[in-house]
């Protein structure tokens, strides 16, 4: 409704202002195309609107709640649509005329629709009980069922639609009062129809045997269970539990009355020679189900003496039974604790393998570190070897050089003896100097050889620490297997040994 007073708006805009000129210049011819354009894109946003609305309607079941208010609107629709048509491909075009035509079609059918969408939801509102009603019907398939009288109700309903769609709101809610105890009713019978045929099928089999005349008093009893379950679907027709009881014990007493009837036609088709061969074959039905409890024979005692010590018999296995199943539950719910217990076991050793996994890998971990120091020991060991025996060769050359010199030196001057001896005294504090040093690489080389003792020290221990912590876990994973047998067999014995 908004959407149509705008476009009338912006089309009384346009027409102000493509007001008649006697000379038009080519801006002016320009200006004209454009707001024919605009116009035209106006008019298009109007049908596509106008379009999705009667789209909806069709979703939305408008038709059933007010067929003449859309059956106008798709009238003017068309209308609109016709001259559309005549601009779709032309836009620049279009007169002012044309658009204001489809302009006011498209208006009048938005306000058909405005006025069918008011009228469904005043149906909704007001008819809500009938049409719930009916949702339930529908549910149960009573169309299919009683589909006459589903029709007849479903035509009732209509009517108030109309009715509400005339603007007769007070006379529907009146006229509803009435519908809403037919539908009530349509669903009790439908209910009865599904849950009783079955009971219904066998009282009519009962009835054909004549029932009531040879077991009056096992009939009567059924038939008054039937009417209980009858009573239960009038009065609470979605009780689904309720209902379901009462048809089961219904069901019940009909299917004994059906044995009882067989049984009573066999001891009336019996002849006099025959009743003893009768009462031997129950005596002996009898004696089965005695020996079955463990009593002796009882064909000495009377077949109600029988009866009551069978009877005895049942109850006192009922109750040991019953005593059975409380001492069953007991071991289960003791073997239950146990599997617990040893769930929680289970996760503390589980906890315990992650500990000691833990401590293996650092302990590996430290391992490789101290290797790693051994081999640097060893490469600095090396060097400092190949250091001395360097140092050595060099003290060796030295020494062999200074006696030469003092050979070649023995017949020289004094002076030239001092220079020489001074030379020589130069040589010796090198000499001395690279002995220093020697001492020093040695000193040294001992050092290393103690640290690498130390180390290697160190690495048997480690090593014996990881052989232990892996002996470990592999106990325990031998162990755990055995010792959940023994729980469960210990179990099974206490079990056994109460049984």
């Amino acid at each position: 409704m908004k959407s149509s007073i705008l476009l009338a708006a912006s089309l009384t805009s346009f027409l102000l202002l493509n007001g008649c000129a006697s000379t038009q210049s080519p801006s002016e011819l320009a200006q004209q195309a454009e707001q024919r354009n605009a116009q035209f894109l106006l008019v298009q946003t109007a049908m596509t609107n106008i379009e999705q609305r009667l789209s909806q309607a069709e979703q939305e079941n408008l038709a059933y709640f007010s067929p003449a208010k859309l059956k106008k609107a798709i009238a003017e629709y068309d209308d609109a649509e016709e001259d559309f048509q005549d601009i779709r491909f032309e836009p620049n075009k279009a007169t002012l005329k044309q658009t204001n035509k489809i302009i006011a079609y498209v208006q009048t059918a938005n306000q058909y629709l405005d006025t069918a969408w008011e009228i469904k939801k005043a149906a909704t509102s007001n008819l809500a009980d009938s049409f719930e009603q009916f949702a339930r019907l529908d549910a149960l398939d009573v169309k299919t069922i009683y589909p006459k009288s589903y029709q007849q109700a479903k035509k009732r309903l209509d009517d108030l639609v109309e009715s509400i769609a005339d603007g007769n709101i007070a006379k529907a809610q009146d006229k509803q009062a009435t519908l809403l105890i037919t539908l009530s009713a349509l669903e009790v019978k439908a209910v009865k129809e599904i849950k009783l045929s079955k009971l219904n099928s066998i009282i009519k089999g009962l009835n054909k045997i004549k029932a009531a005349k040879y077991i009056p008093i096992s009939y009567q009893k059924a038939i008054a269970s039937k009417e209980r379950a009858e009573a239960v679907i009038t009065a609470s027709p979605r009780d689904g539990e309720s209902i379901n009881k009462a048809v089961a014990l219904a069901e019940f007493d009909l299917l004994h009355s059906q044995n009882i009837m067989v049984a009573v036609k066999n001891l009336k088709a019996l002849d006099n020679d025959n009743l003893e061969a009768f009462m031997l074959n129950h005596e002996n039905e009898l004696e089965t189900i005695s020996s079955a409890l463990g009593l002796a024979d009882l064909r000495n005692l009377t077949i109600k003496e029988q009866i009551a010590t069978i009877a005895t018999k049942s109850t006192e296995t009922v109750a040991k039974l019953a005593e059975l199943t409380i001492e069953k539950e007991q071991l289960l719910q003791s073997v239950e604790d146990k599997n617990n217990l040893l769930l929680v076991v289970t996760g503390d050793k589980n906890k315990l393998n992650q500990d000691m996994i833990k401590q293996i890998t650092e302990k590996d971990q430290q391992l490789m570190k101290v290797n790693e120091q051994l081999a640097q020991l060893a490469l600095s060991e090396n060097n400092l070897t190949q250091a001395l025996t360097k140092a050595k060769q060099e003290f060796a050359l030295l020494e062999a050089k200074i006696a030469a010199d003092k050979a070649k030196q023995a017949s020289a001057d004094s002076a030239a003896k001092l220079q020489q001896e001074k030379s020589l005294l130069e040589q010796e504090n090198k000499v001395l100097k690279s002995t220093n040093e020697l001492e020093k690489l040695n000193q040294a080389l001992a050092s290393r050889t103690q640290e690498n003792q130390v180390l290697m020290q160190e690495n048997k221990k480690l090593q014996a620490e990881l052989a232990s912590l892996q002996g470990e876990k592999v106990e325990e994973a031998a162990t755990a297997p055995v010792k959940a047998v023994e729980s469960t067999t210990s179990a099974e014995k206490d079990t056994a040994s109460e049984g």
